[in-house]
């Protein structure tokens, strides 16, 4: 727990919260969950937009699945660290409407392509 005046002009974390350990847990599992329908999208002929993520697939697809966690990994660790800047605080529930959005899209695909 951070001491009043740290938290109200930011700092560091040696330990997040619990909110916000769940919400990077949850933000992995999501882009695992994106990474394997996303291959198998590509497998039914379908395209991957993103053209660092088209890429990494053309390397192979464990590359693809290694760099897309990998990445996002680093992106949550960085958020959960700045857990106490405001200009930060709004990134990480954002993300994560991003992947639901992404899941509802899989979703789709799934319903109209499957």
């Amino acid at each position: 727990m951070r001491r009043n005046d740290e938290v109200m002009r930011g700092g560091y974390v040696d330990r997040v919260s619990s909110t916000v350990g769940m919400a990077v847990l949850a933000l992995l599992v999501l882009s695992a969950v994106d990474a394997a329908l996303t291959l198998k999208h590509i497998e039914l002929g379908g395209v991957e937009l993103v053209p660092t993520m088209s890429w990494a697939i053309l390397v192979g697809p464990e590359f693809f699945v290694g760099l897309k966690m990998f990445l996002t990994a680093m992106g949550a660790i960085l958020l959960a660290a700045l857990e106490y800047y405001p200009a930060a605080r709004p990134f990480l529930p954002s993300l994560l409407g991003v992947y639901i959005l992404l899941m509802a899209y899989h979703c789709l695909l799934i319903l109209t392509e499957w």
